[in-house]
């Protein structure tokens, strides 16, 4: 066995006779991989229909095989003349943004050569949740987002189309999206993003594109869940006797917003060992504030303290200028790494180190 990392998103493989035979997602969801390595999940976890075979559709076409003739090219032409994902979002101006944060993350390789539905964003609405100046962002903001328009599993938008008045749901390396089906065609993640298909069924040699008006964005549990960044939180969430009550905590709900301190991996590492359940869930809710707080909104805060979600509503205090420095309860001070990564709940921050309580 082996454990990669494919951009973010954690991935055990099956090495059979030097190459790699099977994969799964650090949730366990299977993933055969072809001769290129490509993902194709076949998990009745994942299985829309539930028959195993690794499709959302029940009508037996392989992952990544739009028309089931089992050549996993989505058509009947010669698989030497389709172009692969990388190519078909390279050639469409109308998703040129989507394309180059793609190219900005690193990849590139991967939509070459593993298979994957693409939802991808047009411009306007890239640029409407991003904005203009989104070129600036780093790695950490975008790369769980980008993860969240990626699945490895096989969503033909025509077969689906059929089922209407379905709810589905299909994985993403960033986390769940549901789809909704109805006389008006299907929609994804209705209750918070509300997202239309512009362009469907494009098929590509390793894939399907589907364009859509609207940039998908995880919740703040679906990033700490699914990326590699945030193990050693999801690894401290687990160990706590009320983990679902705590993942609950960081789930979208309709009009509540949160911060979260996300606390590096090497700093949680001793935490885990050394502290029983209650109190790594004192720990983990003193690094969430109940209001969403970008960068530019803790300024206002300066020489301020916020009130943290913990049971004693212990506090936080804020100090902004070159950098932002939070200073926990024992008055250690702490400078925030990584800012403003986005979500549909709120925001993240990436701190060096826990925030201590006492």
């Amino acid at each position: 066995m082996m454990k990669m990392k494919l951009k973010g998103a954690l991935i055990t493989c099956l090495l059979v006779g030097g190459a790699t035979a099977a994969c799964r997602d650090d949730d366990g969801a299977s993933s055969k991989m072809g001769a290129g390595g490509s993902p194709n999940d076949e998990a009745s976890n994942v299985d829309g229909d539930g028959d195993g075979d690794g499709d959302v559709d029940g009508e037996g076409a392989i992952d990544g095989d739009g028309d089931g003739d089992g050549d996993g090219d989505g058509d009947t032409s010669n698989s030497d003349d389709c172009q692969s994902i990388f190519e078909v979002l390279n050639s469409d101006s109308s998703v040129s943004s989507f394309f180059s944060a793609v190219e900005a993350v690193g990849m590139t390789e991967e939509i070459k050569e593993f298979e994957f539905t693409v939802f991808a964003p047009n411009n306007a609405a890239f640029e409407r949740a991003l904005g203009a100046d989104w070129s600036k962002f780093s790695e950490q903001q975008l790369l769980p987002l980008i993860n969240y328009h990626l699945s490895a599993e096989n969503v033909d938008a025509q077969k689906l189309a059929g089922k209407a008045d379905a709810e589905q749901e299909f994985r993403t390396l960033g986390g769940q999206v549901e789809v909704v089906i109805n006389d008006s065609g299907l929609t994804l993640d209705p209750d918070e993003q509300n997202a239309h298909l512009l362009d469907s069924n494009i098929f590509a040699c390793n894939g399907i594109v589907h364009v859509i008006d609207r940039f998908l964005l995880p919740s703040i549990k679906d990033i700490v869940t699914r990326g590699a960044d945030y193990e050693g939180l999801k690894s401290s969430l687990d160990a706590s006797e009320d983990s679902a009550e705590l993942l609950e905590k960081l789930e979208f709900k309709a009009g509540e917003e949160l911060t979260l301190f996300a606390p590096s991996n090497e700093a949680l590492n001793p935490i885990l060992t050394s502290q029983t359940s209650d109190e790594i869930q004192e720990v983990v809710l003193y690094h969430v504030h109940e209001q969403a707080l970008t960068a530019e909104d803790m300024a206002s805060f300066d020489g301020e303290q916020l009130t943290m979600s913990n049971a004693n509503s212990d506090k936080l205090s804020v100090t902004t200028g070159d950098s932002i420095v939070l200073t926990d309860q024992a008055q250690v001070d702490h400078t925030i790494l990584h800012q403003d990564i986005r979500a549909s709940n709120g925001v993240i921050h990436q701190v060096a180190g826990v925030l201590d309580i006492d």
